[in-house]
């Protein structure tokens, strides 16, 4: 048996940015797995920054990183908000409009399952509501409310054939796959599902790597079963929680 670090965040915006979009800001519906390590790290008060002499990262992040795995539950409907401003032209006289997009309400489920160091002091920070840095979603202004910590068992599972609520990462690069990894069959008429490419990074070798993968996202409650999945995986793993079904399992990465 493992334990999970299972606790809600939601908040009245976020913006988490896709980063292969420059002309505008184009947002995600859910976070990536490092914009959910760094959030973790600032709750629990991981240095970054001017810390860190010249790396980009620094070593504890890395640790967290590489000790950690995610799961995530988009508990609301993805609805986006878009509005301009103005932004000074470098080539000439005058300003240009800048399109922004925001995530309007969401809510999610996040579940943690790290190394007993990073554990004790998420789960001491979360009980005790004490966070080093202010907890926000994507964006300083986008703040977020943690709700609902708690503690759950879980025991790592066969995929197959298990339905999921959670989102699951396919594997399978299309850079380089003519075909998915995972495939996924809507359990109720009503179920529905969002896919987004994120840059997923990974630890190898103590040195940070990415790779974009496809997140497939189940909506506002929606459960999909697990039609077909690679039997070897590198960054996912299933597993049933407490007060869960023999049927159901989360996915984390």
């Amino acid at each position: 048996m493992e334990k999970l670090i299972v606790f809600d965040v939601e908040g009245d915006f976020a913006a988490f940015r896709d980063p292969s979009i420059t002309t505008n800001q184009t947002v995600y519906c859910i976070p990536s797995k490092s914009a959910v390590i760094g959030f973790i790290g600032g709750i629990i008060g991981l240095n970054r920054g001017h810390t860190c002499n010249d790396e980009i990262y620094c070593p504890e992040f890395v640790q967290l990183l590489e000790a950690t795995r995610i799961g995530i539950r988009f508990n609301s409907t993805p609805r986006k908000i878009t509005f301009f401003t103005n932004h000074r032209s470098l080539k000439k006289i005058g300003v240009k409009p800048f399109k922004m997009e925001l995530l309007c309400k969401p809510n999610y489920t996040f579940f943690v399952e790290t190394g007993d160091d990073f554990a004790k002091r998420l789960w001491d920070a979360l009980k005790n509501r004490r966070y080093t840095y202010t907890p926000y979603l994507g964006h300083a202004y986008c703040l977020a409310r943690i709700s609902e910590p708690h503690l759950t068992n879980a025991k790592e599972v066969d995929p197959e054939k298990k339905v999921v609520s959670t989102v699951v990462l396919d594997e399978k690069s299309e850079t380089f796959a003519t075909e998915p990894a995972v495939s996924l069959h809507p359990d109720a008429d009503n179920s529905r599902l969002v896919i987004e490419r994120h840059l997923y990074h990974y630890v190898e070798k103590g040195e940070i790597k990415r790779i974009v993968l496809r997140h497939l996202i189940p909506i506002e409650g929606s459960k999909f079963e697990i039609n077909k999945i690679q039997k070897e995986r590198r960054f996912t793993k299933f597993v049933k929680i407490e007060g869960m079904s023999d049927e159901e399992a989360i996915c984390l990465f």
